[in-house]
C-alpha cells in the first residue's frame, strides 16, 4: 500500500475483479499486458488488453478500460466500475498574471462618475476664481488658463500640493471636496489593488480557455495518453499545438516532474489520483487552495472488458453492478486512491482555540456549586468532539463494554431501532472492527451511563467508574472530552463528531 499511488487503476480493478471471481466461483489465470489496447499503425489490429481479447487468447479483462466507441467493435463492456479522474491539474495564476488590475478596482460606472466629478470641480473651481479674479482687478492680475486648472486637478487627484492656492472662500470651499474626494477614492483604490494582488483568477474554466492562455502544458508518461485517439477537434488542436511542438520529456513526463512543474507556475499537468499522492507531500498550504483542474476526455467511465460475444458478459455486468450497490467499490477507491488535497483555511487555529476555551467554560460551570446548570444542554451546545476511551493502568485480560440506554440487547443490531442510542451502537461498530483488525475477542460488560461523579463521592459511576476500577480495560463506546476525567482515564483517538 506504500506504493498505491504508482498503477492505481489496475490495483483496483483487480482487486473488484478478485470480489466477482469469489462471487461466481471461478479461479483466475493471469495473463501479463503493457498497455489497455491501442491501434498498431492504425490499423484494425490492437496491442495490449484489447489485442489479447481480439485474438481470443483471454476471455475477461481484470483491468477497467475506458469506454471508446473505437473499441466497440473489437471488445464488450460488462459493467461502469469507477469513473476515471485523470484531468489537467494547475495552480490558478493570480489577476496580474492574466489581465490588467489596473481598471479593475472599480466599475465602469464608478470611474466614468468619478471623471465627471473631477470634471465638475475643476470646472467650478476655476469659474469661481475667474469671477473673484474679475471682480478684484486691481489687487490680481488676469484669469488663468484652462490648461493650469486641469493640470491642478491632476496634482489633486495625484495628492500633490498646488503651487498658487484659492484665494477666495468658493474656491477653497471647491478646493477642499475635491481634496477630500481624491483621498476617498485613492485610498479605496489602494486598498483593492492590494487585495486584488493576492486574488486567483477564475478565467480558465474550459480546455480552451486553458490552450489559448500562457500555460505550458504536459501529461504523465503513460500509455492512455501518449496514444490516445479521439476525433475530438479540440483535443487534436491540444496535442498538435501544445504538445507535440514540445520535446518529448517536456511534454510527457512522470507524476514527480509534472507536480513540480505545477508548483512553479503557469503550468498544468494532466495526471490521475496518483499526483494527489505528491501534492500532499510536496504542496504548501495555499497551493493546495489553488488548485483547479480541467478534464479532457469525453468519457470518465470504466468498465470490465470481456472478450467480444462472450457468454460471460451478462454474469461479470450482474456481479460488477452488485458491487457498486452494496459500496465495495466506493470502499475500494477510497482505499486504493488519494483524494485530492483539502484546502485548510488559516483560521482553522483560531476555531480550535475556540472550541477549547468553550470546553473551559462548561468544565467550569459543572464545578462550580453555585451554577445551577443544566448539564445535558451545556454538553450539547458546548461540546462536539468525542472519543473511544482507554485505561492504560489496567492490567489482565482485555474486557470491554458497550452502553445501552433506553433500549435492550435484543434490538441493539435491528436497524428499525437505529434511532434509539445511536451513539453507542454506531461506537460499537467501530470497535467490533478494530477487535477483528487486531485479533481479539470481546468481551462485554454493560452499563447505562457514560460516567458522572457520584453524589457525595469522588466515584464515577457508568463507563468511567468501570475503567476506573479495573473492571474493564477499553470502552467500546465515546464519550466527550471532559477535563474533569482526565485524571482517571485515557482517550484514544477520536471517533464521531456530537452534533
Amino acid at each position: 500500500m506504500s506504493h498505491k499511488h504508482l498503477n492505481t487503476l489496475s490495483k483496483n480493478n483487480y482487486a473488484l475483479m478478485a470480489y466477482v471471481s469469489e462471487m461466481l466461483n471461478f479461479r483466475m489465470n493471469l495473463t501479463m499486458a503493457d498497455t489497455w489496447g491501442f491501434p498498431v499503425n492504425e490499423t484494425n489490429n490492437y496491442t495490449g488488453i484489447v489485442g489479447l481479447m481480439q485474438r481470443g487468447e483471454v476471455e475477461i479483462g481484470a483491468a477497467g478500460l475506458l469506454i471508446k466507441e473505437t473499441r466497440m467493435d473489437m471488445v464488450d463492456y460488462a459493467g461502469e466500475i469507477v469513473t476515471f479522474r485523470g484531468a489537467f491539474m494547475f495552480l490558478k495564476p493570480s489577476l496580474s498574471e492574466v489581465s490588467i488590475i489596473y481598471f479593475l478596482p472599480f466599475s465602469e460606472t464608478v470611474w466614468i462618475t468619478f471623471t465627471l466629478t473631477i470634471v465638475i470641480l475643476t470646472f467650478g473651481q476655476e469659474l469661481s476664481n475667474r469671477l473673484y479674479r474679475k471682480a478684484n482687478k486691481s489687487k490680481i492680475g488676469g484669469p488663468t488658463e484652462w490648461s493650469e486648472a486641469i493640470l491642478n486637478s491632476i496634482g489633486i487627484v495625484c495628492e500633490q500640493g498646488l503651487s498658487n492656492p484659492p484665494e477666495n472662500v468658493s474656491s477653497r470651499i471647491i478646493f477642499l471636496c475635491l481634496l477630500m474626494f481624491s483621498v476617498f477614492v485613492l485610498t479605496s483604490y489602494s486598498a483593492i489593488i492590494v487585495s486584488l494582488l493576492q486574488t486567483s483568477s477564475d478565467a480558465i474554466n474550459t480546455l480552451t480557455e486553458l490552450m489559448d492562455s500562457g500555460f505550458h502544458l504536459s501529461m504523465e508518461d503513460i500509455s492512455y495518453n501518449t496514444n490516445y485517439d479521439t476525433t475530438d477537434p479540440i483535443i487534436q488542436r491540444l496535442f498538435k499545438e501544445k504538445l507535440y511542438v514540445r520535446p518529448y520529456k517536456e511534454a510527457f513526463t512522470t507524476q514527480e516532474v509534472g507536480v513540480e512543474m505545477i508548483r512553479e507556475g503557469l503550468n498544468a499537468f494532466h495526471g490521475d489520483a496518483g499526483a494527489y499522492k505528491v501534492m500532499s507531500d510536496t504542496f504548501e498550504e495555499y497551493d493546495k487552495c489553488r488548485l483547479k483542474e480541467i478534464k479532457m476526455y469525453s468519457t470518465d467511465k470504466l468498465a470490465f472488458p470481456v472478450r467480444k460475444g462472450s457468454p460471460y458478459k451478462e454474469h461479470i455486468t450482474q456481479r460488477a453492478r452488485w458491487l457498486r450497490e452494496i459500496g465495495l467499490v466506493g470502499r475500494e477507491y477510497k482505499r486504493w486512491f488519494y483524494q485530492k488535497p483539502k484546502c485548510d483555511s488559516s483560521s482553522q487555529g483560531f476555531v480550535l482555540m475556540a472550541k477549547y476555551l468553550s470546553q473551559k467554560n462548561v468544565v467550569a460551570k459543572l464545578q462550580d456549586p453555585a451554577e445551577d446548570a443544566d448539564i445535558s444542554s451545556l454538553l450539547r451546545t458546548e461540546y462536539s468532539h468525542t472519543a473511544v476511551i482507554l485505561d492504560l493502568q489496567c492490567e489482565g485480560s482485555i474486557l470491554f463494554l458497550a452502553e445501552v440506554i433506553d433500549d435492550v440487547w435484543e434490538n441493539f443490531f435491528d436497524m428499525r431501532y437505529k434511532h434509539i442510542n445511536s451513539l453507542g451502537k454506531s461506537n460499537y461498530m467501530i470497535m467490533l472492527l478494530i477487535s477483528n483488525m487486531l485479533n481479539f475477542t470481546m468481551n462485554l460488560t454493560l452499563t447505562d451511563t457514560w460516567g458522572f461523579p457520584r453524589k457525595g463521592t469522588s466515584c464515577y459511576d457508568g463507563v468511567v467508574g468501570l475503567l476506573e476500577c479495573n473492571d474493564t480495560e477499553i470502552g467500546a463506546l465515546a464519550i466527550l472530552y471532559k477535563e474533569s476525567r482526565m485524571d482517571r482515564i485515557d482517550y484514544a483517538g477520536e471517533t464521531f463528531v456530537f452534533g
